[in-house]
């Protein structure tokens, strides 16, 4: 019995390479860990 496997792996990679351009780029604006956590918090950088 042949059972097809469903993957949602491209589309969650697609969001994950955008979630770590946000946060290499608050690291490289000097922010530390807890105020990038903060900041994704408040303005939902994530999200958008």
């Amino acid at each position: 019995m042949n059972h097809n496997h469903y993957s949602d792996g491209l589309t969650r990679e697609q969001f994950l390479f955008y979630e770590i351009r946000i946060v290499a780029s608050l690291i490289c604006q000097g922010m530390n860990c807890d105020e990038i956590q903060t900041r994704i918090f408040i303005e939902n950088l994530c999200l958008r």
